[in-house]
C-alpha cells in the first residue's frame, strides 16, 4: 500500500493512506492539488504493510 504525505501551513503532517498503486497515489495528488498549500509538497511513500 501507498500514501501520501505533506506538511501544512500549521508545521503538522498529513497523510492519506491505502492507495494500492503509486499511479493511484500520484492520482489523488494531481485532483488534490488545488486544496493543497502553496508551499505543500506532498509525497508518495510505500508502506510496507
Amino acid at each position: 500500500m501507498y500514501r501520501v504525505e505533506w506538511i501544512d501551513s500549521e508545521g503538522d503532517i498529513r497523510t492519506i493512506k491505502g492507495f494500492k498503486t503509486n499511479v493511484e497515489a500520484r492520482e489523488y495528488i494531481n485532483q488534490m492539488s488545488k486544496y493543497f498549500d502553496k508551499f505543500a509538497y506532498p509525497e508518495v511513500f510505500w508502506d510496507n504493510e
